[in-house]
C-alpha cells in the first residue's frame, strides 16, 4: 500500500506540473480544464477545485523565486556602482545609488517636508508637525497625537 500511495502522489505532482506549464504558457483556464479533465479522466470540477489551485501555488512560488533573484542582482549591481562611485570621488552618483537602494528596499514610505524660518525648523512627516518655534516638540503633542 505504501508504494501505491507514493505512486499516486508522484502522479498527482506530475499532473499539477503539467497544468502549471500550461498556465505559464498563457493557456486559458477554460482550455486547461477541458484538456486535463479528458486527459486525466476526472471531472472538470476536480480540475478546478483540486489541480488548478495547486498549479497556481506552484506558479506563485516560481514567480517569487524569480523576483527575489532579480532583486538580489539589482541590489548587488547598484551596491557596486555606489561603491565604485565613492572610491572615485563621484559623490552625486554614490547618492543616486543609495537612493535607488532605498527605493528597492521600500525605505521611502512618506514624503518629508522641511521648512526653515530663521533658526526655526518645521518638520512635517506623515501629516504631523514635529517641532515648534523653540525647536522642541510641542507640550500638547501628546494630546494631539497620542504619544
Amino acid at each position: 500500500m505504501g508504494s501505491k500511495s507514493i505512486s499516486n502522489k508522484t502522479e498527482t505532482n506530475k499532473r499539477i506540473y503539467e497544468i502549471y506549464k500550461d498556465l505559464i504558457s498563457m493557456m486559458t483556464v477554460a482550455d486547461i480544464v477541458k484538456k486535463y479533465s479528458a486527459e486525466f479522466g476526472v471531472s472538470e470540477s476536480t480540475i478546478r477545485k483540486f489541480y488548478l489551485p495547486k498549479a497556481f501555488e506552484l506558479a506563485d512560488e516560481s514567480i517569487n523565486k524569480s523576483a527575489q533573484k532579480i532583486l538580489s542582482k539589482q541590489i548587488a549591481t547598484i551596491t557596486k556602482i555606489g561603491s565604485d562611485a565613492l572610491q572615485n570621488g563621484k559623490y552625486r552618483e554614490a547618492l543616486q545609488a543609495t537612493d535607488q537602494l532605498n527605493k528597492l528596499s521600500n525605505l521611502y514610505t512618506e514624503k518629508i517636508e522641511l521648512e526653515t524660518k530663521g533658526n526655526i525648523i518645521n518638520l512635517q512627516f506623515a501629516g504631523f508637525n514635529i517641532v515648534d518655534e523653540d525647536g522642541e516638540t510641542p507640550d500638547n503633542a501628546e494630546d494631539d497625537y497620542g504619544f
